[in-house]
């Protein structure tokens, strides 16, 4: 059943409450005035089964995987397009692919930041002087990006913002391909991300050409986006895959700890949180970590799992250390964990808001949040006691971190190791 929205003005597309929508179109001449036009969140009408490629064994070994088979989260008539007058240079055409000139964005508004996803994408090129490719979208900002730049010839790998059709100067890697490029020519991209690995293919379909390479790659979640700088073609197909649960033993959320960032290798088994989804949970855990993440973030990652149909038996969170700075932050951070527990009481699963990990700063809001978790009588992990001097849980213990905020391998493991003896007592 469809209804239609009618929207005025930007205010008013931001305040569009995303939570209770999966499928959106945008039909839009100019920017003071459109329709988004919705559809209520179904979930047995989420496509399943679609492909049978296993997302979770790209980079681990697991002997009982819960789940070798992805959903179709969303499509390109699923998608949501922000309406800043920036992305102006994308419309419709008449057989429901999306025309793109120059510089331009179309994402959906889910804030998917897992660690295993794929999105797909097919597009008909329509100048030979096109750049094209994937960004990952935090609101406004741009996290991350590769693009093809069909005139150089070459893919560009960006952790940085790209804010207009200027490309920055210093790409995180830059690869030549040898591909022939045709107007009218069709061509695919695809992106697997497993934890901090990305895999990004783009294949010739006429000519059966292919570019495929793996990296370490980090910064790639929030909403993804397809994109161009210049140039013009039509996007075809936009899908994005998250793996196939109903129910999950447990999600891990949390900020860049929990993402993997600078632990000093590029091992990502070594995280705390893979140790814990792998040996602890036989593989059977969502992660979603999300550099500079807040409060904010968590509820936005929570809300947007749940509107996909994921449920959970166990819900951790470990948040805070970008909240420890000032009494301001640490009552936003207060406000924020409140809401994250009564919103994972509300879903059926139990939550356990684990005491954040010291740092090498002034750890006087870090141990104010633990005192707050305890005086609730919240089920907890106690990080604090894990990353402290002979387990005080107020001396940071230098020796596991790689920069006073992120953890080594050794930092990591003394988490896990936490974990594991404080869960065997909740679960």
């Amino acid at each position: 059943m469809y209804c239609v929205q009618n929207i005025s003005s930007k205010s008013d597309y931001d305040n569009l409450n995303v939570n209770d929508v999966v499928a959106c179109s945008y039909y839009a001449t100019k920017y003071t005035s459109f329709q988004i036009v919705v559809e209520p969140l179904k979930v047995e009408n989420i496509e399943k089964n679609i492909e049978k490629f296993d997302i979770r064994s790209i980079n681990r070994n697991i002997s009982n995987k819960p789940c070798d088979n992805v959903m179709k989260v969303f499509d390109l008539k699923t998608l949501v397009k922000d309406c800043n007058v920036r992305h102006n240079n994308i419309s419709p055409t008449i057989d429901d692919n999306v025309e793109f000139n120059n510089y331009g964005r179309l994402y959906h508004k889910s804030y998917l930041a897992v660690d295993e996803f794929k999105i797909c994408s097919k597009i008909r090129l329509k100048d030979l002087n096109t750049i094209f490719g994937f960004s990952s979208v935090d609101g406004e900002w741009e996290t991350a990006s590769i693009l093809i730049d069909t005139a150089a010839n070459k893919v560009f790998w960006y952790e940085s913002a790209i804010s207009s059709s200027t490309l920055p100067e210093n790409p995180k890697y830059s690869e030549d391909i040898n591909f022939n490029w045709n107007v009218d020519d069709y061509y695919n991209i695809e992106l697997i991300r497993s934890g901090l690995n990305i895999t990004f293919k783009l294949i010739d379909l006429k000519r059966n050409i292919i570019y495929e390479q793996t990296k370490q790659f980090r910064r790639f979640h929030g909403s993804v986006a397809f994109c161009t700088t210049i140039g013009k073609l039509n996007l075809m197909q936009f899908d994005f895959y998250c793996a196939l649960y109903n129910y999950c033993d447990s999600l891990v959320l949390g900020d860049s700890i929990t993402e993997g960032l600078s632990m000093g290798t590029s091992d990502i088994s070594v995280r705390w949180a893979s140790k814990l989804r792998d040996i602890f949970f036989k593989g059977s855990t969502v992660v979603s970590g999300v550099g500079w993440g807040k409060t904010g973030d968590v509820i936005k990652c929570i809300q947007n799992l749940f509107m996909i149909g994921y449920r959970f038996n166990y819900i951790i969170v470990m948040i805070g250390t970008n909240q420890s700075g000032n009494e301001e932050q640490f009552n936003n951070w207060k406000t924020g964990i409140l809401s994250i527990y009564n919103m994972i009481i509300d879903s059926g699963a139990k939550p356990i808001i684990v005491c954040p990990p010291l740092h090498n700063n002034s750890n006087e809001y870090i141990i104010a949040m633990r005192n707050f978790i305890l005086e609730q009588g919240w089920d907890t992990i106690r990080m604090d006691i894990a990353t402290s001097i002979n387990n005080d849980g107020s001396t940071f213990n230098q020796s596991f971190s790689t920069d006073g905020t992120h953890f080594n391998a050794n930092g990591n493991l003394a988490m896990y190791e936490r974990a594991v003896h404080d869960l065997e007592f909740l679960i």
